[in-house]
């Protein structure tokens, strides 16, 4: 007479979930990653019904349980890396090791603004950190700040030009500050970068000062 060992239906039935799973994710394209993380307790659920069950369909006064060892170790492992997803996933680490693997990066037109330029300015200091700045000339009287930007940061596209440049006269000067793009740290490294253009007067001398 076959003999039932606790942990053969189990790792019987957590296959073909597994099996399904996978199937489900190539046909319909199901995120397998949280269904593991939402799901992996009935690992335990399954093992404890069918101790359960064996118990209640035993004809033996004092059943012996009898378990299938290498399928307890198969079932225990997989239970031990779904508690450590649970965890990575608790304190946001999945989430940044998924974002960095389907990082998209985009680029973009920048807002386009102007600045009148008086008789009195006859100096433009321009002040940077980090970004690139290109400077080029023209026969207006005015300042023209325009350029493209580069983000990997999902929710990053509709910028204001107070975000970007800040204009500031002082006597016969005017003071043009460029700011940085947006980052956020983590262990995903997310950034937007701006490459803004300035076209300035060209009877008007222009001082690029980096930080």
């Amino acid at each position: 007479m076959r003999q039932w060992r606790i942990g053969t239906f189990s790792m019987g039935l957590l296959l073909v979930l597994l099996g399904v799973s996978l199937l489900l994710s190539n046909v319909i394209e199901i995120d397998v990653l949280n269904i593991a993380l939402s799901w992996w307790p009935l690992l335990l659920i399954v093992v404890g019904l069918e101790i359960i069950l064996f118990l209640f369909v035993s004809k033996e006064k004092l059943p012996f349980l009898k378990f299938d060892f290498l399928s307890m170790i198969f079932i225990g492992v997989l239970g031990f890396i779904g508690i450590g997803f649970f965890t990575l996933h608790s304190v946001g680490i999945v989430a940044e090791v998924k974002e960095a693997i389907s990082e998209e990066t985009r680029t973009g037109a920048l807002p386009q603004g102007s600045h009148s330029i008086t008789d009195e300015i006859d100096q433009i200091i321009i002040k940077t950190n980090t970004t690139p700045v290109e400077v080029e000339r023209n026969t207006s009287k005015e300042l023209v700040v325009f350029g493209t930007y580069e983000t990997t940061i999902s929710n990053e596209g509709n910028f204001e030009l107070e975000s970007i440049v800040d204009f500031i006269e002082a006597g016969n000067i005017l003071y043009v500050q460029i700011f940085d793009g947006k980052q956020e740290g983590g262990l995903h490294y997310e950034r937007t970068t701006y490459y803004p253009t300035i076209s300035i007067p060209q009877d008007v001398k222009v001082e690029i000062v980096n930080r």
